[in-house]
This record gives structure tokens, sequence and C-alpha cells, in this order.
């Protein structure tokens, strides 16, 4: 009675799916304007109710009245067959169709039971992806701040001119020159502290002549960005801060309840063993097989199939409890990262994007208030009569190169040092200074807890990382075992081992155990993916790096990314004042 009983509950859901996959999956079942906010995964006992009252289950209403969206969701196609019939498969296509469609539209990702939407929602805020653009259109604000500026110097240069010359004592061609200082300082230093920042992440790899071994510097002309060529050590600092201060992989990993990964590999493994059992036999007993009724061969594979769940409980729970011999945090992330490198730059720009932007455009700032003061400097000290063409003298040389020197390393180094600095909030006469990147603190551990739960500690990666990584071995040998012994178990059901040799062959038996092992564990890479969903969720490794980073001392926080700058900002300062020189240079020669 129960190998009938699951032979046709396996039917009816293979008729189901048939039946299924007539429609239209990508169609919600209700109009747009009738469908529960959010996705499935968000639905509350109610939310459901309405799903199912206006579309074709509103007769399964009672029946899953006690349920809420997302412990439907998290249901195995089994687990609803055995509940609702065959109806059951249904309703798993078809809600794993409605959470397909909300993804693809954008609503709220998967979330935890008791974790607010609200949150969720703040974490798919994500800035850009790409480094902040030299060039872009200005806020209106701004615009309209410029052409008024611009308006104004017109109006003095053209209906003011005569006031100006007897204000400056100069004609009007030396007052534009006046005024050009300021503003060929404001668009140098904008350029340079962008050009400073840009080379912190680029190039990627190594632009130029000979690199100086241990630096990412060329010779005579090279350069590669400091974070790509810190790559590994700021890994190696990424994952000792995760470890210590952010998750535990043991406290991860015991979340992972092991009746629902069976649970979710339930419908693959059930196929691969049915698979399995009848080929083995027709491979190795062929005429044995032939002769056994149809209903003595649906028991053996129901038999065999039984044992899947109980193997794949024993393994979860070892792999729990030994996760740190299986699974090596800093050795994948370390590997990962330093693979990916584009990857690593763009977790720093997405969680400083707002910082890099604001920097940028206080270059323009500083820029021209350094200008003004060399404008003034200028004007008191440009040589009477005007340098010849092309031949400054000392006075140009040193108000132009010396001012170009300190305004490119000094706008360059406070560029730098206003990211993190001061670490802890600072009040002078009541106006608070704090590092940018500190201020926004709580924004920033979102964006980076969501970039490494997805795209570097996700489900997947970690899966292949201790199915193909250097303790791939440790974690294959430990399988073997347990399906060996699962094996093992189901010969028993057959009669007694001795029996069965005697019967058919020891090498027969043998050759049969390791030929099914074998096929398992060739198809583990493929067998996995379907509990990669139910992983991520459980993990829930975004929440938690966000929630305890968020949490953490600004000390700690400014930690984070910081150690990876300072030792080549020094760099960045000299390139700056380089610049410096090179604009004064221009000036000299050929403005003034």
């Amino acid at each position: 009675n129960k190998s009938a009983h699951r032979t046709l509950h396996m039917r009816l859901g293979d008729m189901a799916n048939i039946d299924l996959e007539a429609q239209n999956l990508n169609e919600p079942l209700l109009g747009s304007s009738e469908l529960p906010a959010g996705g499935p995964t968000t639905w509350s006992h109610a939310d459901l109710q309405v799903y199912l009252s206006s579309g074709q289950f509103a007769d399964l209403g009672t029946k899953l009245s006690k349920y809420d969206g997302r412990e439907l969701c998290f249901m195995s196609e089994r687990q609803l067959v055995d509940l609702l019939g065959a109806r059951g498969s249904a309703l798993h296509g078809h809600l794993k169709a409605e959470r397909k469609a909300h993804h693809l539209r954008g609503d709220l990702p998967l979330v935890k039971p008791g974790t607010s939407s609200s949150s969720s929602e703040k974490a798919l805020v994500q800035p850009p992806a790409g480094f902040p653009p030299l060039f872009y259109v200005p806020s209106l604000k701004f615009s309209l701040i410029a052409l008024t500026v611009v308006t104004i110097s017109v109006l003095l240069l053209t209906v003011g001119s005569e006031s100006l010359e007897s204000l400056f004592q100069a004609d009007k061609e030396t007052i534009i020159a006046y005024f050009s200082i300021p503003l060929i300082s404001m668009g140098f230093t904008y350029m340079h502290i962008w050009a400073a920042l840009y080379m912190t992440f680029y190039p990627i790899g190594f632009i130029g002549c000979y690199q100086i071994p241990g630096t990412n510097v060329g010779f005579p002309l090279g350069w590669q960005g400091i974070i790509p060529f810190k790559a590994e050590k700021m890994a190696r600092m990424a994952v000792r801060l995760m470890t210590e201060k952010l998750i535990d992989v043991k406290e991860e990993f015991s979340k992972l309840q092991v009746d629902k990964v069976a649970d979710e590999m339930d419908t693959a493994v059930i196929s691969q063993l049915t698979s399995i059992v009848s080929t083995s036999f027709e491979r190795h007993q062929a005429d044995v097989w032939a002769l056994l009724p149809q209903a003595v061969k649906d028991e053996l594979i129901v038999h065999g199939t039984e044992h899947g769940p109980t193997v794949i409980k024993k393994i979860m729970t070892e792999v729990k409890a030994d996760i740190l011999s299986v699974f090596d945090i800093e050795s994948f992330v370390v590997s990962f990262m330093t693979s990916n490198k584009k990857l690593l730059n763009r977790v720093f720009i997405q969680c400083g994007y707002s910082e890099l932007c604001l920097i940028r455009d206080l270059g323009a700032v500083l820029g021209f208030l350094f200008g003004g003061l060399q404008m003034l400097l200028w004007i008191p000290l440009h040589p009477t009569p005007a340098d010849p063409y092309m031949q400054p003298g000392w006075q140009s040389l040193s108000v132009f190169l010396g001012f170009g020197l300190v305004v490119g390393s000094l706008t360059n180094w406070l560029a730098l040092k206003i990211i993190f600095a001061p670490i802890e909030p600072t009040y002078v006469c009541g106006i608070k200074f704090h590092g940018l990147f500190l201020q926004r603190q709580a924004e920033i551990s979102a964006v980076y807890g969501a970039i490494t739960a997805k795209e570097v500690l996700s489900s997947k990666n970690i899966i292949r990382e201790m199915l193909e990584g250097p303790n791939s071995d440790k974690l294959k040998a430990m399988i073997r075992r347990h399906l060996e012994d699962g094996c093992d178990e189901f010969m028993a059901f057959l009669g007694p081992k001795k029996v069965i040799e005697l019967a058919i062959g020891a090498d027969v038996v043998a050759s049969m155990k390791e030929e099914a092992v074998s096929s398992i564990m060739d198809s583990l890479p493929e067998t996995m993916k379907h509990v990669e969903a139910y992983t991520q969720t459980a993990l829930d490794m975004e929440n938690t790096m966000a929630t305890r980073m968020a949490a953490l001392p600004c000390r700690e926080f400014e930690r984070l990314l910081h150690p990876v700058f300072e030792e080549d900002e020094w760099k960045l300062v000299l390139m700056g004042g380089v610049l410096g020189v090179v604009i004064g240079a221009v000036q000299a020669f050929f403005i003034n």
C-alpha cells in the first residue's frame, strides 16, 4: 500500500506538471491590482488567502489557513503533494513562477521571518557600480549658481570694465589674466583629485614600463591601482574582520535545518535514485529484473529512494558539526577576491560612492579658494613690466610653480584625509566634524553586507568551494562513507549479505555498490543546486554582516578599509604635487 500510494503521488505530480507547463508561468494567477504586495515569501496569512481565493486554488484556502507565504514557498514539492495531493505539485509550480516574476519586477528579496521589509527595501537601494565620472550633468541648483557667476563676470568685464581697470590699476587683458588664476586652479584641482581617486582603483592590471618589484609603480612610468595591487592583503584583512567581528562560520551553518535540506533535495534525489536502482539491476541482473512483477520493482525502487533523505540528513549533520574542516573561509575569500579584482573594486566603490562624488566636487571648491589666495598673492608680486612671453622671472616661477606644488599636494592630502578623519565625532564651536565614510556607517554596512553575501559568500560559491576547493577531498570522503552505508542498508533489505553474495556473486554486489556511489558522487554539483536557494536564505549572511558591521565602534569600522590606503596615500599626494607644478609651469610660461 505504501508503495502504491507513493507511486500514485509521483505520477499524479507528473501529470499536474505536464498540465502546468501548458500555462504561461510568467503570468500571475491574479490581475496585478489583486496581487498582495511584495513577493510570495513576504505574504502574511491574510495575503496568502487573498491569493488563493481569487484563483484556481480557492478550494485549498481552508487546508492552508495556518500557513503564511514564506512557509508555503519553502515547502518542497513532495511536502505539498503529501499535504494537498496532486494539486500540491501545481501550486508549487505557480508559487515558484510568482517568486520569479516578483524578482524580475525588482520587488522585495527573500527575507527571514521577523526581518522587516523596510530593511530589505533599503538594501535594494544600491549606488551605481561604476566609478563616479569626471564630467556629469550638475544639479539645477549648481547650474543656476554657475550661470549667475558667469553672468556677473561678463557684466563686470564689459559694462563695468572701466571701474575694474581703475580698481586694479591694470588694463582689461591683465585683469582677465588675474581672474584666470582661480578658474584654472579650480579646474585643475577638480581633475587631479578625481584622478587621484581614480588611480586608487584603476587600472586593474599594471600599465606602463617595467614594474618595480613589490610596488604598483613602473620605471620610468607605470601604474596599477592601489586596491587591485593590494588585493590579496585586502582580502585577508576583510576575511579576518568577518571571522573576528561579523560572522562565525559554525554559527552560520548551524542555522541550516537538516530536514529542510533533505526536503529541498528530495525531488532530485528521488529521481536519481529511481534511475540508479532500475539501471543497476537491469545491467547486472537483467534476467531476474525482467521476471519481477512491476509491484515488486516499485517496492524495491521506493525502498531505495526512502533511504535518500536519511542519508542526506546524516551527511548534513556531520558537515555542520565539522564545517571548519571542509570549508576554509579565509582561503576561499582570498582566492576568490584575488582572482576577481573588478569585484573587489566594486565593493569599495559602491560602499564609498557618495564620498567619492563629494570629494570630487569638493576639489573644485578647494581649487577655487586656493586659486583666489594665489591671485591675491600674485597681484602685488607680479613683475612690472610683465615678463617676456615664454621667459618667466623668479616671481612667476615662485608663485605659480610653488603654489602649484603646495595646492596639488595639499588638496590631495586633504581629500584623502576627510574620508576617514576624524575617526570619532569631534565638535568645534558646535560644528560636528566626522570622517565622511564613517558618517554613513549604517548605509555602508548594508551595501557591504549585500555585495559580500550575494557575490562572495553566496550559497552557490560556498557549495562550489566545498565540492571543488582544497578541502573537497575531506567532504567527498565523508559523503562517500555515508553513501556506502546507505547502500549496505538497502542491500540488507533484500536479505542477508552473505546470501546475496552467494546468489549473484560478491564481485557483482561490490560493482553495483560502487556504480551507485560513483553515480551519485559525479552528480553532486548538479544535485546541490537544488539546495542553493534555501541555503542562501537560511544562512542570511547579508543581515548578519550588515547588522554587526553597523554596530562596530567607529575605530574598528575605520580599520575595515583605511589601512589599505594608508601605505600608499603618499604616492597620490606626491602625484598631486607633480601635477600642480606642471600646471603652474603652464601658467607661468603661457598665461602670465
